[in-house]
């Protein structure tokens, strides 16, 4: 019995279509369209999302997504969870321009000493079983500072 018939397959289906000569919009049926550019520094348009974005996105909301449902599942008594993410851009003769390195700075608020704990061992299960971190060739650090509010 191979892979494909013990685990379900899942299908994600984005659409793009052209705005202008530099811009252009990408959508999901049923939520809101993101128009986006080239970065300014690849004479993109300024105030518009870039794909590079939208790459390093994928992962901290992949982060978020799976810390919430993490955290239910274990009963996390947390009062905040934010991310911000840098990706680190390089050009590599072979292939071009990479996102070779995202640095991720977590930060969790608990309401107990005990939930301190508990809150790193969920920020690490869901960066281990996000499926965007899986599937991307990038590092990823994920730095985190958990603070005790009570």
């Amino acid at each position: 019995m191979g892979p494909e018939a013990r685990f379900k397959t899942f299908e994600y289906t984005v659409d793009s279509k052209t705005l202008t000569e530099k811009t252009g919009e990408v959508s999901v049926e049923g939520a809101p369209v993101v128009a986006i550019s080239a970065p300014v520094e690849f004479k993109g348009e300024p105030g518009f999302w870039t794909p590079e974005q939208l790459f390093v996105g994928s992962y901290v909301a992949c982060l978020l997504i799976r810390f919430l449902g993490f955290g239910k599942k274990e009963g996390l008594e947390y009062e905040s969870f934010s991310c911000r993410a840098v990706g680190k851009m390089v050009r590599e003769d072979e292939r071009g321009w990479v996102i070779n390195r995202i640095e991720a700075y977590a930060k969790i608020e608990v309401k107990s000493p005990e939930m301190a704990a508990k809150a790193d061992e969920v920020l690490t299960a869901a960066d281990n079983r996000c499926p965007i971190a899986n599937s991307i060739k990038s590092e990823i650090v994920l730095q985190r500072e958990i603070t005790d509010i009570s």
